[in-house]
């Protein structure tokens, strides 16, 4: 999970690619308005309109920032556990010769990369402000799955 959503476009840019994730996401909000559009929408959040419009662009900035640091870091974990996947879960594929190997820590700060990048732009697009009780991110995960579950019951 936390590889994928920091998947690039698929072959096809970002307005054709059935894919959502971080990367994509960032691709959109640099086609030219779309970040305007959503500076501008800040300003009718509430009564703090400049503030909110200040706020949003200082997290698009942040946004971007870390993604790219995310994505230009090496070694780069994301690939690290991406690759870790397709060998031993995803796919069960046998290359030779072995890709090198995540750390197990690697899990965690990912994890924490991606809550911190999902939280910019949950507030970019929609001025929400997504707090992330510490260690409860499993607990949260689980209770997620069970309404998922609870609205979509097998017949």
């Amino acid at each position: 999970m936390i590889t994928r959503v920091l998947d690039p476009p698929s072959r096809r840019d970002a307005l054709a690619t059935n894919r959502i994730s971080l990367p994509v996401c960032s691709e959109l909000l640099r086609l030219p308005g779309v970040s305007e559009q959503l500076i501008a929408e800040a300003r009718n959040w509430n009564e703090m309109g400049g503030v909110n419009c200040d706020q949003v662009r200082q997290r698009l900035v942040q946004f971007e920032a870390r993604l790219t640091a995310l994505r230009d870091e090496q070694p780069n974990r994301a690939t690290l556990l991406r690759d870790f996947r397709n060998v031993n879960i995803a796919h069960e594929l046998r290359l030779a010769p072995t890709p090198a190997q995540p750390l197990y820590r690697h899990i965690p700060e990912m994890l924490e990369e991606v809550k911190i990048l999902a939280a910019d732009l949950s507030f970019i697009v929609e001025g929400e402000v997504v707090r992330w009780r510490q260690d409860e991110t499993l607990r949260s995960a689980t209770l997620l799955w069970e309404a998922v579950a609870a609205q979509y019951p097998l017949d």
